[in-house]
């Protein structure tokens, strides 16, 4: 949520989120593939379980934010609606740290570009 203003336009908000989102999975490549694993393993505590939904539920509102805005897809859930931005998020960070495909200002701005088509009313 670093730099996120939410007085600003909610697709200018949710661009910050969605590329500090990328950066961090790029700075910390290793470790959030690691907590994804463990995340999606048997070894999982429900008190870590809480605390990742905890953890998503400021992106959740920024959604809100724009189903109240009519920006975003009403039809589909929130959640729904963050892991697909996540998802596609994901990939291009993991392309990136393996040297499959350098990302620059352009891919960036065109890779968001793709999840606001994805997502927007």
């Amino acid at each position: 949520m670093q730099g996120y203003i939410s007085e600003y336009p909610f697709k200018i908000s949710l661009k910050k989120v969605w590329i500090n989102y990328l950066k961090h999975r790029i700075e910390h490549h290793q470790t959030s593939v690691f907590l994804e694993h463990y995340f999606k393993s048997s070894y999982i505590s429900k008190a870590h379980v809480l605390l990742a939904e905890q953890m998503k539920q400021p992106v959740y509102k920024i959604i809100e934010r724009g189903k109240r805005e009519m920006l975003v897809k009403n039809d589909v859930e929130t959640p729904l609606l963050f892991l697909a931005m996540l998802g596609v998020l994901r990939e291009i960070a993991d392309d990136h740290f393996m040297g499959y495909n350098t990302l620059n200002e352009e891919k960036i701005e065109k890779a968001f570009e793709l999840c606001w088509d994805m997502i927007k009313a």
